[in-house]
């Protein structure tokens, strides 16, 4: 993350990501591109865990005036990108799809639940998870929580809610989403799914 406050491509080899003030390390995460050659994924990625949970809720509500003043130029920076980001889901947002819970709220549930990290967890930065037994997942986890049993399915859904896998480096395998962190279900409400075209 640069000093000025402005996103940056944090997933490259030994770059440093700041976590909650803190700095921590995060492996590569740029691709060739197959569809052209020698074009990379953009990674660029935007702290948003440098607003605490407590200001996150409150800027859902609307309780922006209530907020205190920002620590840095960087935090004002992020809190107007997210002022910027509606609920799309969750107690602040009645749903009228009937969908209950949406995909990235049952996702943060699964990998909540400490009995399924065997099959699928956290990466210890808590900016990345990984699927550790795709066939042991799309048999029991899948048809349990996500109503499907195919694992293609479950990839395209990630795909449709923004998520981008990681293919190089100590995560390679796992998916993020600069939205989707570990403890931050708040921040997770804002995330959009991307329309199918051909459906309206």
């Amino acid at each position: 993350m640069s000093s000025t406050g402005k996103s940056s491509n944090i997933f490259q080899e030994n770059v440093d990501v700041v976590d909650s003030g803190e700095v921590a390390k995060v492996s590569s995460m740029s691709v060739p591109s197959s569809k052209k050659p020698n074009a990379m994924v953009d990674h660029t990625y935007t702290d948003y865990a440098i607003i605490s949970e407590e200001d996150d809720v409150k800027m859902l509500e609307e309780e922006s005036p209530k907020l205190p003043k920002p620590c840095s130029e960087k935090e004002a920076e992020v809190r107007e990108k997210l002022k910027g980001m509606s609920c799309t889901y969750g107690p602040m947002r009645k749903n009228a799809g009937g969908v209950t819970q949406p995909f990235p709220g049952k996702l943060m549930e699964v990998l909540n639940r400490s009995d399924l990290a065997e099959i699928i967890e956290w990466m210890p930065h808590g900016r990345a998870f990984l699927v550790k037994q795709p066939k042991t997942f799309a048999s029991q986890v899948l048809p349990r929580f996500f109503k499907q049993s195919k694992y293609l399915s479950f990839t395209r859904q990630l795909n449709l809610w923004g998520f981008k896998r990681i293919t190089r480096g100590k995560d390679t395998g796992a998916y993020y989403h600069e939205i989707f962190l570990r403890g931050r279900p708040h921040l997770a409400m804002r995330m959009k799914r991307q329309k199918i075209k051909g459906t309206g």
